[in-house]
């Protein structure tokens, strides 16, 4: 009566069936590794081949994260994802090597910023007094065109509202003056693309 009672168990068992999250793919629950979640014994959401190949991928993406580390191409993994953070002259020795590894780049990148510098036009003191002297009639005091905060003397930047790269000019209309984290920031986006990914960042925080 026993095996009976087992046997039908088995039977039972075997006839549940479970679609895998990866594969997609319905399949017996014994093709399920089990997993306990606060005292509950539940299924994993993928099958025993699909586990084992997302457990390969990760291994994989994590040695090579650390021997990019070793190689001084990315930030440290030692203690997790993030890691510790890199001292400047960290940062400046690897900069180096990338600049010594990859040399076309470095030159392509280089022209490129000289062909687009020269598309530009000139740069005068004229636009340059102009552009201050109307920020600071605007605001009162030097302050950031994109997020609005005042800026110390000697610590603001001069910016491209449409930047070089991207087709942008040395015109009056074209320049404006933003803080050195908004300038860093901005990279090579235009300002109502900066402004929807401050946007964004705003709505992830709240």
């Amino acid at each position: 009566m026993c095996y009976n009672n087992k046997h039908w168990r088995i039977k039972l068992i075997e006839s549940i069936t479970k679609k895998c999250n990866k594969c997609k793919e319905i399949l017996s629950i014994n093709e399920f590794s089990k997993r306990t979640l606060i005292g509950r014994v539940s299924v994993q959401p993928y099958c025993k081949k699909c586990a084992n190949k997302i457990r390969i991928e990760r291994n994989y993406n994590l040695n090579r994260k650390v021997k990019r580390h070793e190689l001084g191409i990315s930030k440290a993994y030692s203690t997790g994802p993030k890691g510790p953070a890199l001292s400047l002259e960290q940062k400046k020795e690897n900069a180096k090597q990338w600049r010594k590894q990859n040399n076309k780049k470095v030159r392509i990148y280089r022209k490129k910023y000289k062909y687009n510098k020269k598309m530009a036009g000139e740069l005068t003191t004229k636009t340059i007094q102009l552009v201050y002297e109307d920020n600071i009639k605007k605001y009162g005091t030097l302050t950031c065109y994109l997020c609005l905060s005042p800026i110390e003397m000697q610590k603001e930047h001069l910016e491209h509202k449409n930047p070089l790269s991207r087709g942008g000019t040395n015109d009056y209309e074209n320049l404006g003056i933003a803080c050195s984290h908004c300038n860093r920031s901005k990279r090579n986006k235009t300002v109502a693309e900066y402004l929807g990914y401050l946007n964004k960042k705003k709505e992830k925080v709240n």
